[in-house]
């Protein structure tokens, strides 16, 4: 019995160094695979970070301002990782690497001359207030802030040529830029007339200009597109190192495809001639080992269809060999495993606990902002025809409408608030207390006027001048009344004939028309007049937040509209919702569904908008909150 077992030692020993012998040779070749792999994986990291640079940091003022960039510094280190990988596979033996990493090589130092140009040209620029385009704002701006008399409306030009040609990257719009750039000149030395002052906008304007042309030149030197300028060599270039990089990874298989089929053969051969002894030498062995195998076996598989259960017994093996040994560390895993059970079980139930208890929360939540929004009844008693999409992202919304009435004065708004879910539906309840605070409390009526009052309450209720908190929100706010009472509180009292005068006022207005006074924070207002859809833009502008240097004061927008007018309201939740194509819903999309359907009823107008909606997003998931309102007058 010892014999056998010292002979099937020396046999497992034998065929242990044959497979070790034959580890080593294909650990070398894996390790080969494996360099040329990180090689790929390190190409691909710098085309995602060379992404990131021109998505992120060519927007990004901190990176012009201290020229520090994470992206910069994760692609050099990756450049340098490479090159130590290719240093590495070059002084590898026997694959015949030389040529094809000195290729790579070469192709690197291609890419990385090309893309520090890039990047070169891109600093200079710039962003904002820093390089070419920080030149070109303090040139405008320094006309634009002039006390004299300019046409705005060429200034305005100017700026939208400007935006066009870096959003489009199109030469034509520098010929439109030539052509504004000298309407503004005439208009300077036509209408400034103190000489100084006219020389020192001439000055800013033909600074402006050159440094226009300047950026011109340095967007053609980068690429218009990814078919001009370095931008299209880096492409060429990185397509190129990874054909290299793929014959590459193709040489270096077909090589290790021979050593393996070599190496396979003599284990084969040697393997052939152990299990035949193996074979032998386990008859006998069986023959004694099985019996306590097989009872630890069984019992094994007893508490495995039991689930490990605590009822069922665990069958000791008591020897003194290593089956003997294995059966008592077994049946201490067993407990361990047990005790581990119990603690898992537990923490389960307190999980289920703490989930539950979260989702009882947020529920609540939702049944109080559920209930601080108008009713299916209150929207009907005010307008019979009516249509409400309210879709939240997540249970709580950070989107909300609102309804109030003060006298003869009805008031609807429809709000966009900073985040969703439960942050949003803070704001929501925020933005509700104070709209009735302002206007029914207060008595603040005009649109303008309760929009800045709700900007003030916003930053005093959230201390946004005491530390960086940004949230706010965007909305439509409409104050609609009669128009022949708004035209009896006009009428001055002092008239003798006030009664013929009121008569003769009321008979030039439409029967029972209405005066509809807006005033919008970023959002619209869409309604339909003549049988044409039609926008009245707000004040680009939001609610709270952080207070810019320069802000546009809110514009009351008044209208006189006819019974059963249509009008129209809408958050960025819906014009924002991309599909799988990562396309965006859009306004114009939008405005082209009410358009086709604004003849229909209101219910079948939500029916055909959410048809569309739903279409667009197919099994894209939601982005944020929506809210949609039609009413008709």
């Amino acid at each position: 019995m010892l014999a056998s077992f010292f002979f099937f030692l020396v046999i497992i020993l034998f065929i242990s160094l044959i497979n070790i012998w034959f580890d080593i040779k294909e650990a070398r070749i894996n390790a080969l695979l494996d360099k040329l792999a990180e090689v790929n994986r390190d190409m691909q990291a710098t085309n995602k970070l060379e992404k990131g640079f021109y998505e992120n940091e060519t927007i990004n003022p901190l990176f012009y301002k201290t020229g520090q960039s994470t992206y910069l510094a994760g692609h050099r280190k990756t450049i340098e990782h490479i090159r130590h990988n290719l240093d590495t596979l070059k002084r590898t033996q026997g694959l015949y690497a030389g040529s094809r990493v000195d290729s790579l090589t070469r192709l690197f130092n291609q890419y990385e001359v090309l893309f520090e140009k890039i990047v070169k040209e891109t600093k200079y620029r710039g962003f904002k207030d820093y390089g070419l385009v920080g030149k070109m704002r303090k040139h405008i701006h320094y006309i634009e802030a002039h006390q004299q008399p300019l046409d705005l409306a060429k200034i305005l030009m100017i700026r939208r040529h400007e935006k066009d040609f870096i959003i489009r990257r199109d030469l034509r719009y520098t010929t439109k830029m030539d052509t504004a750039v000298q309407l503004l000149k005439a208009d300077i030395e036509q209408n400034i007339a103190q000489r100084n002052q006219r020389q020192e906008l001439l000055v800013a304007l033909n600074n402006y200009a050159h440094t226009f042309e300047e950026l011109v030149k340095t967007d053609q030197v980068i690429g218009l597109n990814d078919k001009t300028g370095i931008k299209v060599r880096l492409i060429e270039v990185s397509g190129a190192l990874d054909q290299v990089i793929l014959n590459f990874n193709q040489h270096i298989r077909a090589r290790a495809k021979v050593l393996k089929s070599q190496n396979k053969w003599l284990l084969s051969t040697v393997m052939m001639l152990g299990v035949g002894v193996m074979v032998f030498l386990a008859f006998f062995l069986t023959r004694i080992l099985s019996r306590p195998i097989h009872r630890l076996s069984r019992s094994i598989h007893t508490i495995i269809q039991n689930d490990f259960s605590k009822e069922v017994a665990f069958e000791k093996v008591k020897t003194n060999d290593e089956i003997g040994r294995l059966s008592k560390d077994f049946h201490l895993m067993l407990k361990k495993m047990h005790s581990s059970i119990d603690k898992v079980k537990k923490s389960s139930e307190e999980i289920k606990r703490k989930r539950d208890l979260l989702l009882n929360s947020i529920n609540y939540a939702r049944k109080i902002q559920g209930a601080i929004l108008p009713t299916e009844e209150e929207i009907q008693a005010y307008f019979p025809e009516n249509f409400v999409i309210y879709s939240p992202m997540h249970v709580v919304s950070g989107d909300f409408y609102w309804i109030g009435k003060r006298k003869k004065k009805l008031f609807l708004a429809v709000v966009d608030c900073t985040g969703h879910g439960v942050p949003g539906g803070f704001m929501s309840m925020i933005g509700t207390i104070l709209l009735n605070e302002i206007i029914i409390q207060h008595k603040t009526f005009a649109p303008a006027q309760v929009l800045e009052q709700l900007d003030k309450e916003i930053h005093l209720a959230l201390r946004q001048d005491q530390n960086l908190n940004n949230d706010g929100m965007d909305l439509s706010l409409l104050m609609i009344e009669k128009a022949a009472e708004e035209a009896d509180k006009d009428l001055p009292e002092n008239l003798e004939n006030m009664a013929v005068l009121l008569e003769q006022v009321q008979q030039n207005l439409p029967q029972n028309s209405f005066k509809v006074t807006f005033a919008g924070a970023k959002n619209s207002l869409f309604y339909v007049q003549e049988n044409e859809l039609r926008e009245i833009k707000g004040t680009r502008r939001s609610i709270g937040g952080r207070k810019p240097l320069h802000k546009d004061a809110f514009q009351d927008h008044e209208l006189l509209l006819e019974p059963g007018t249509n009008l129209y309201f809408t958050t960025d939740g819906l014009l924002d919702q991309h599909n799988q194509a990562r396309k965006k819903y859009t306004k114009k999309r939008f405005v082209k569904v009410i358009d086709s359907h604004k003849e229909k009823t209101m219910l079948e107008q939500q029916e055909a908008l959410q048809s569309d909606m739903y279409e667009h997003m197919g099994t894209e998931p939601q982005r944020d909150d929506i809210t949609v309102l039609g009413i008709s007058l």
